[in-house]
């Protein structure tokens, strides 16, 4: 089923790219061009106006430059929505203004890169088996783990998932979910969370069962992510991404039959807000 799924989603991947090549094409007039690292060593993507070339570099791996293509196409032709989405947020700052137009653009990319039904379909076929979702679509486990807090349409609604990633220091990087991310019965700061031992464990899937001072039990599957692509002696940004839900809902995913659960019940100090 693995091998399956791999191949699945390497033909996936190809058609994806070529759709995404050939709209830029035909509809605003960019080819794509892919260069070596030593030729573009400080990006992964470039634009160069007066040949209407899009370089895209081969430090990246499949999935990575289907997305820096799928991002390009969505600044093209969605920039004013997305503005005037952001507008809509009435956001005070002018860097959280940018934050708000970068995550809606990647919310977009990734949108057109795992459709909602079909991804949907697949995630309630595949019992939320993410590591198996992400090699049927050819995309990272963090892009799978995002698109998973996005499952929220009434008609076709999903696992109420959050999100936390940290970076290898514990910082937070960013905090989501379908229904917001519950920061006063969760927290998410306590160092007994499989998350903060995940980053030092490349490539590791840690699952977890923890109760909260109220007595919420919640599921987390943890995973360490590493940035596409990389030369020799590059340092690399590692983080580690905790997917989570209320421990009710494990009877719908494929981990309710792994024997692998650590339970933990963290104090009320550690788990909720931090002071």
């Amino acid at each position: 089923d693995v091998e399956r799924s791999r191949g699945l989603g390497d033909v996936y991947k190809r058609q994806m790219f070529a759709a995404l090549q050939d709209r830029l094409l035909k509809n605003h007039r960019i080819t794509v061009q892919t260069l070596p690292i030593n030729t573009m060593p400080e990006w992964t993507r470039r634009f160069d106006k007066h040949s209407m070339r899009l370089f895209i570099s081969d430090r990246l791996n499949s999935y990575g430059r289907v997305t820096e293509l799928a991002c390009y196409l969505v600044n093209c032709e969605l920039s004013s929505e997305i503005d005037n989405a952001v507008l809509r947020l009435n956001l005070k700052s002018p860097e959280a203004i940018k934050a708000g137009v970068i995550e809606l653009m990647n919310y977009a990319a990734l949108a057109l890169l795992l459709p909602y039904k079909r991804f949907f379909q697949t995630s309630q076929r595949m019992k939320y088996d993410v590591e198996a979702i992400a090699k049927r679509f050819d995309v990272s486990f963090g892009e799978v783990a995002y698109r998973m807090t996005t499952l929220s349409r009434k008609e076709m609604e999903g696992i109420p998932f959050f999100l936390q990633e940290v970076d290898q220091a514990g910082n937070k990087v960013r905090r989501l979910g379908s229904r917001g991310y519950p920061k006063n019965t969760f927290g998410g700061q306590c160092p007994k969370l499989s998350i903060f031992k995940a980053v030092s464990l490349p490539q590791q899937l840690l699952t977890q069962i923890v109760e909260s001072p109220d007595g919420q039990a919640y599921f987390t599957l943890n995973r360490s992510t590493k940035q596409s692509g990389g030369a020799y002696g590059e340092n690399m940004r590692q983080t580690a991404i905790m997917l989570a839900c209320e421990a009710e809902f494990i009877t719908d995913m494929i981990y309710a039959s792994g024997g692998c659960l650590l339970y933990t019940s963290p104090s009320p100090r550690d788990l909720s807000t931090s002071r």
